[in-house]
């Protein structure tokens, strides 16, 4: 059985050093706590998936306290109502100050109790949640640099990066879905002879969209089961489909129109180009910002069973 932390031995060897200052065991199983699968199995011989998955939370933890350092060295700070804020996003019924949402105690709330299901006290869950703000403002500001593009950088993304913009086939169709086969194929008839599709839809149609004419919207390839898409491939607007039975019953399909796939201009998708290029961006810039914090900190994995 592992140790808890509070009964490990004093002294014992740290699992790694951030720039020479040790990261405890029992720092580390404690971080491990926080997650529901415990990190995988513990002990003196754990398996290999448990082994990979601990060495990344290492990897993670050391991440973590890194950037928690750089907020510390930079001045950021995040002030009790951006916390309060914050934790209202999350939880709206759970407590957003010390005390409650309205400052009094009240009943144990959904949150405290999931937190307790967890062994994690409410306050701890909630100075890790100013922990998260903390990196994450960390990260917007490392990533700064990246956010100017200019135009000419987001015709190239655009043109470089198509499978972004290339707009999908889309095809508008209307259904009726009834109980039996010969009242389809009898709707069927009636609306080669002239009958309203869409009045059809309303007196016979048990389909959610009857009461809109058997409008079931706009749709991409791949959107709706192969069974429909089969009937629906070949139409032509304004055409109906034979029968198609499935487990809800026997369909028609109707056809109202289709939208051609294809690239949009630059122009029609200039700020859609400028905010990925500027993500990309920011996101380079970030990786090589982190690579660097990382590198300076001279970080040493000290447990053989933690290294990558």
């Amino acid at each position: 059985m592992p140790l808890l932390p509070a009964c490990r031995p004093k002294g014992e060897a740290p699992v790694a050093r951030i720039a020479g200052e040790p990261v405890t065991r029992a720092e580390f199983e404690a971080y491990l706590e926080s997650f529901p699968d415990k990190g995988g199995a513990s002990g003196l011989h754990p398996d290999p998936v448990s082994r990979a998955v601990r060495a990344d939370r290492l990897a993670e933890y050391i991440e973590r306290r890194l950037f928690l350092r750089e907020a510390g060295k930079q001045g950021i700070r995040i002030s009790d109502e951006e916390l309060a804020a914050r934790i209202g996003a999350l939880f709206p019924s759970g407590p957003s100050g010390p005390s409650g949402a309205n400052g009094s105690s009240g009943g144990q709330s959904e949150l405290e109790a999931a937190l307790a299901a967890r062994g994690m006290p409410l306050e701890e869950w909630k100075r890790r949640v100013r922990e998260d703000l903390l990196i994450e403002r960390l990260i917007a500001r490392a990533g700064e640099g990246g956010a100017d593009v200019t135009e000419e950088q987001s015709r190239t993304y655009f043109s470089a990066r198509p499978d972004l913009f290339r707009r999908p086939e889309q095809f508008t169709v209307r259904q009726i879905v009834v109980a039996d086969q010969p009242l389809a194929d009898q709707l069927v008839r009636r609306v080669k002879e002239g009958a309203s599709f869409e009045i059809l839809a309303r007196e016979h149609s048990i389909g959610p969209e009857a009461a809109a004419g058997g409008l079931m919207g706009t749709f991409s390839r791949g959107d709706l089961p192969p069974a429909f898409e089969e009937a629906i491939g070949s139409l032509k607007p304004r055409q109906t489909s034979g029968v198609v039975k499935t487990e809800f019953g026997y369909h028609v399909f109707k056809l109202d129109g289709r939208v051609p796939g294809g690239m949009p201009r630059f122009g029609d998708v200039r700020q859609k180009a400028r905010d990925l290029a500027a993500g990309e961006k920011r996101e380079a810039v970030f990786q090589k910002w982190k690579k660097n914090l990382l590198e300076s900190a001279h970080v040493e994995i000290l447990d053989p069973s933690l290294r990558p």
